[in-house]
């Protein structure tokens, strides 16, 4: 059966081949990737539209069915690199079964043939796996076509490793984590009922629902809110997946209140753990930590794969759920040309990738951790018949006041305290909690509910002092429910 190559360039072209492209990734097994799927690619270029002139995509077919392609980007004849540069942590050559062989070496040279022939002299690709052995046939097809291939290490994937395991032997080679989870969860319970919701799967139902979730955490989370482009590549990613039934979309709420998301892709083999978001001011709940746990369990229930990608990089959880960190390899290869061209074409070829990659605000709306609220002015007259008692810090309101202050820990919030300082309960019911320090000058105000202005509290508060409030204090408005014993003893 003889091969023939094609070269996408249209986007129109690309969504109508989109539903036989997207049988290659998932055929994979456990090198099954999101970012090899022409649903991706479409992704992309609903955030980069103004990219598309640059796509070049290179499909193998037999029989009129792709057995291989080569997302790639060229703005300019001679210096080409990955499509979707700077959105994606790396690049895979596309074939649609689980391991290579003499076929899909012959494939993607074909690939690499027509792509030189194409004009491509210089070919720059970011984060190749080093533990697919189609990236060693890729390596293998530049060289055989001329081009001469240098390899270093970028960064690595985190993986962690299962091989069809069920969730019970899972759960047991990290029963650390799972500790931990349980002791969080049960800190997290003091305050409300905490659940999971939803959205996607099988069914693919609702992923609009879930993203809309999703962004809000986003917006409320430490790297602020998702940029327009963004949030357009994630929710077009999202809704083109949840039709394949790959996408999962989930939201850990404490007393009805959603403190993070999480979104997940299970293509073939492997999960993937794509994006984790929670709530700042809910920092001292550790729910994005509780609800990677509740998604690895769900994905098991779904059928144990054989590995989690919780994609490069570093972090506290990916730190402890990681069993393997294979190499990820930047390629630079360059068709023999003399010397100082050539080394000018690379040049130009990185330069291609700088260019594709979007700005960084392009994907966030900033990332600054968010500041301490300041103290401010407050003025009231005293309200007459105020009901005013100790406010009783027993462990649960404790962490009350640590979550509707922003605090990290009980520590941390204690830190700021003086030695002789209290709390009081304004009102009855209660209003508003009150921290003064040993003058009895008042510090902090946490106001309980939404329908309790600053106005309100300040002058149960005035009521409370017993004089006519003029003073500067720090203001916050609690976000979960209070205890419903607040302030009894």
């Amino acid at each position: 059966m003889s091969l023939e190559i094609r070269v996408i360039r249209d986007l129109h072209e690309l969504d109508s081949a989109r539903d036989a492209l997207d049988a290659l990734a998932p055929a994979r097994g456990r090198h099954a990737d999101i970012y090899d799927t022409a649903s991706w690619l479409l992704a992309w270029l609903a955030a980069r539209g103004e990219a598309a002139g640059a796509m070049r995509v290179l499909v193998a077919e037999r029989d009129g069915r792709p057995v291989a392609m080569l997302p790639l980007a060229a703005s300019s004849r001679s210096a080409w690199t990955l499509a979707g540069s700077g959105l994606r942590p790396r690049f895979r050559p596309v074939i649609g079964v689980p391991e290579p062989g003499p076929a899909e070496a012959d494939a993607l040279g074909a690939l690499v043939e027509r792509a030189a022939a194409e004009g491509m002299r210089a070919l720059d690709l970011p984060a190749l796996p080093s533990d697919d052995p189609a990236s060693e046939l890729l390596v293998e097809a530049l060289r055989r076509a001329g081009f001469r291939v240098g390899l270093r290490a970028a960064s690595a994937d985190t993986l962690a490793e299962v091989d069809g395991e069920p969730w019970d032997a899972f759960r047991r080679r990290f029963r650390k984590f799972e500790r931990t989870v349980k002791n969080f969860t049960n800190k997290a319970s003091r305050l409300g009922e905490v659940s999971v919701r939803w959205w996607g799967g099988p069914s693919g139902g609702g992923i609009e629902e879930g993203f809309e979730r999703y962004r809000a955490m986003h917006a409320l989370g430490w790297k602020g809110p998702l940029g327009e482009p963004m949030s357009r590549h994630r929710r077009d990613l999202l809704a083109r997946a949840a039709v394949r039934g790959w996408a999962r979309v989930s939201c850990l709420e404490v007393a009805g209140v959603p403190a993070a998301a999480m979104i997940w892709f299970r293509l073939g083999e492997r999960e993937i753990a794509y994006s984790t978001v929670y709530d700042v001011r809910l920092a001292a709940l550790s729910a994005g930590t509780i609800l990677i746990w509740r998604g690895l369990e769900r994905a098991f229930e779904a059928g144990a794969p054989q590995v989690v990608d919780f994609l490069p990089g570093r972090g506290s959880q990916k730190d402890q759920l990681c069993t393997a960190r294979p190499p990820l390899h930047t390629v630079e290869a360059v068709r023999s040309v003399p010397h100082a061209v050539g080394r000018a074409v690379a040049r130009a070829a990185r330069a291609v990738a700088r260019r594709l990659r979007p700005e960084r605000a392009a994907g966030a709306g900033g990332n600054a951790v968010r500041d301490r609220p300041a103290t401010e002015r407050v003025r009231a007259e005293p309200a007459p018949g105020v009901a005013v008692r100790p406010l009783e810090i027993d462990p649960r309101v404790e962490l009350y006041l640590v979550v509707a202050g922003g605090h990290r820990s009980p520590k941390q919030m204690r830190e700021g305290w003086g030695e002789n300082d209290r709390w009081l309960v304004l009102g009855d019911p209660a209003a508003a909690f009150v921290r003064l320090d040993g003058g009895d000058a008042p510090r902090e105000l946490v106001l309980l509910g939404e329908d309790v202005s600053v106005e309100q509290a300040a002058a149960l508060l005035a009521a409370a002092l017993g004089r006519t409030l003029d003073d500067d204090l720090v203001v916050h408005r609690a976000i979960l429910p209070a205890p419903d014993d607040r302030g009894a003893g």
